[in-house]
């Protein structure tokens, strides 16, 4: 340690006991001794040549270094300085541990001869303060002597605790507990290392330095984040504007320890916080859900979200009991009830797609227990349209003990007149042929089941579908009954219409319910979006198993685009063949609006229409039945959608004997030879 070099007796001292004749009161040197930030021998702190201020409580009290700051006396306290030049030599001390006090027995508080033997078995030597002088305490013997080193003389040297020394009496003491290097100026919230809260943090940190400044940034050393300036001697400041993206924050802690004194500091990092992931907000995790059916709904939270995708299932990802597929950009999807009737857990697994990658996140939740819930069809829902061809009915126990299921239809509740099933074993399921009318008049159903040893049955009401002759007439004013997804999110938009957003890259499609031979199908479409990919309408198909497009097994398909272009192609047995190349028809109503594609099969013979207008015909007999459909290809298009209005098909009534314009064969045969396209899109070069 040094305490008081050449430089500082040059610059300040003159003689013992002068005053107010320091050579430089300024001083010509920045502090770098004990005695500079001490205040000794310096006029300008009240001091003459040779003498050092401490100050002290009158009840006898510790006079801290913190009493120093809040009394304003730091500038001339000799107990303050030696804390400045603890730090300015790179190591600090515990707060509070740094004050004078009296050993004056008579005063309601003191430091006493068991404090000084304390301090000592510590460690820690003691500042011993006589009239007009200040020793080293570094030891101690017996009950009552102290050990000093003594600045007047060389040597050791004792005196009696509370006696004298030299004839001077014992007054008081100095007394300070270091707590390491310089490193203990650190942030200590948040944890150096941790993840942060949130974009506003505020940083917190040891005390004891005359001044602080916080740099955050990007990188080691920086402040594009945050530069707080000087802080004085605050422990703490609030920062805004961190990021939000998980990256890392570096932050760098400057302090001095005096006016005079040099900047120092300390470097740590912290991760930023990220956007929560978006979560199921309904229902709540761990809840219970429905007997019937439960509607989910769910938050990016900020996570900038394309795609959604739906799991139920017995074990945390299964999905089991339910596979959405996609669901577009909605954010909320009802579930018919799938999950047990027994208390056990159901896992939802939330998939979400952002920046072109799934991620996912679970939760779980709680089957309904009600072991005396009646047994009941689960499918169709009750009060819904029935099909026009065949119908699948599927029912669930409810925890009920069943042995053996019976199915009824008829025209009035428990009536049989349009079916009885005869006994279906332990079946959950059973698909009826229709036999029902197509009047829209009501269809009951009675489930009988024997549990116990005894019948017991429940009943359930649906509508007929209202069907033309051996086809049907949908208007999708409310539903869409006899309508099978096979890809894509489908459903009914302000009861009037039956629309998808379709899939990137993939074909979106829907078949109805029934094989058809020869007939005459319509449907009215409207795209949104991509004007080059293909809107169909696909006839005498079989659509499972799909392919890896999630285009049919088998079909022939009437295709248009936006931009006033058709072309006809069949797929047997997935391999595709085109039948005549993209072209150009002044009969397709381009771009926003509405066109009706129709197409009249009788035996190997087939009519492709727009609007009215035949625009194809050809012979085929490669695909004899099948269903008929809509079908969209999609891209990543903004805002691409398909809207069909209406769908009918009925039976062939009479032989076609329009024939296709010259000009749209020429236009059909020029095509032909200038190929190019694929059946997912036009070629743009038309």
């Amino acid at each position: 340690m040094t305490l008081s070099p050449v430089a500082a007796i040059s610059t300040i001292r003159v003689g013992y006991e002068h005053s107010g004749d320091d050579p430089h009161p300024g001083g010509t040197h920045s502090f770098d001794c004990l005695a500079d930030f001490m205040g000794t021998n310096q006029d300008n702190c009240g001091n003459s040549d040779g003498s050092t201020t401490f100050y002290y409580w009158n009840n006898g009290a510790r006079f801290t270094a913190q009493d120093a700051v809040a009394q304003g006396v730091t500038n001339t306290s000799g107990m303050y300085g030696i804390g400045e030049y603890v730090g300015y030599a790179g190591y600090n001390y515990i707060s509070g541990s740094l004050f004078n006090q009296y050993i004056d027995t008579s005063l309601s508080q003191y430091f006493s001869w068991t404090d000084y033997t304390n301090e000592i078995d510590a460690g820690r030597p003691t500042l011993i303060h006589i009239t007009g002088h200040s020793m080293f305490g570094y030891g101690y013997s017996g009950s009552s002597t102290v050990y000093v080193h003594d600045t007047w003389l060389e040597g050791t040297h004792t005196m009696t605790w509370g006696g004298s020394y030299s004839g001077y009496a014992h007054k008081s003491v100095t007394c300070l507990t270091p707590s390491g290097s310089s490193s203990a100026h650190q942030i200590t919230s948040p944890t150096p290392g941790s993840t942060l809260l949130g974009t506003t943090v505020t940083f917190q940190w040891t005390s004891g330095a005359y001044e602080y400044w916080l740099y955050v940034g990007s990188s080691q050393g920086t402040y594009d984040y945050h530069n707080s300036g000087s802080l004085g001697s605050s422990t703490s400041t609030t920062v805004s504007g961190l990021p939000n993206d998980g990256s890392t924050v570096y932050v760098r802690l400057w302090w001095k320890v005096s006016a005079g004194a040099g900047w120092t500091y300390d470097d740590c990092t912290y991760t930023a916080s990220r956007p929560s992931p978006p979560e199921i907000t309904s229902p709540a995790e761990d809840s219970t859900l429905a007997c019937e059916s439960q509607a989910f709904h769910w938050a990016n939270n900020g996570t900038p979200v394309t795609e959604w995708w739906l799991y139920l299932g017995h074990s945390q990802g299964a999905n089991d009991y339910y596979d959405s597929g996609s669901l577009g950009t909605s954010i909320s999807s009802t579930v018919m009830r799938c999950w047990p009737n027994d208390g056990s857990f159901v896992w939802a697994r939330l998939w979400y797609k952002t920046g072109g990658s799934w991620e996912s996140e679970d939760f779980r939740y709680i089957a309904p227990n009600y072991p005396g819930l009646s047994p009941e069809i689960t499918s169709p829902a009750e009060d819904s349209t029935l099909a026009c061809e065949s119908q699948a009915f599927h029912w669930a126990n409810n925890g009920t003990p069943v042995t053996e299921w019976w199915l009824y239809l008829g025209s009035s509740q428990g009536a049989n007149d349009y079916y009885d099933s005869g006994s279906l074993g332990t079946s959950d399921s059973h698909t009826v042929t229709r036999c029902w009318p197509d009047d829209g008049s009501s269809v009951w159903a009675r489930l009988w089941y024997k549990t116990g040893g005894s019948w017991e049955s429940e009943d359930f009401r649906y509508i007929a579908p209202t069907c033309t002759a051996g086809g049907f007439n949908s208007q999708f004013n409310g539903d869409a009954s006899g309508w099978e997804v096979h890809y894509g999110t489908w459903w009914i938009a302000s009861n009037q219409w039956y629309t998808t957003y379709g899939d990137p890259n993939y074909w979106a499609s829907v078949s109805y319910d029934g094989n058809f031979d020869d007939f005459d199908y319509q449907a009215r479409l409207w795209r949104n979006g991509s004007d080059i990919h293909s809107n169909s309408i696909l006839i005498r198909g079989t659509p499972t198993p799909l392919d890896v497009n999630k285009d049919w097994y088998s079909y022939c398909a009437f295709q248009y685009t936006r931009n006033g272009y058709y072309s006809v192609w069949k797929t047997v047995d997935s391999t595709s063949t085109c039948l005549q190349s993209w072209t150009y028809s002044s009969a397709i109503n381009q771009e926003d609006a509405w066109n009706t594609l129709r197409v009249v099969a009788n035996g190997s013979n087939l009519y492709y229409y727009i609007n009215g207008t035949l625009v194809w015909s050809g012979s085929d007999s490669s695909l004899s039945s099948g269903r008929v459909g809509i079908e969209m290809y999609s891209d990543s298009t903004s805002g691409d959608q398909l809207w069909v209005d209406w769908a009918t098909l009925t039976a062939v009534t009479s032989a076609i004997t329009d024939e296709v314009s010259d000009e749209q064969k020429a236009l059909s045969e020029e095509a032909n030879e200038r190929g190019g396209g694929s059946k997912e899109a036009s070629s743009s070069v038309y």
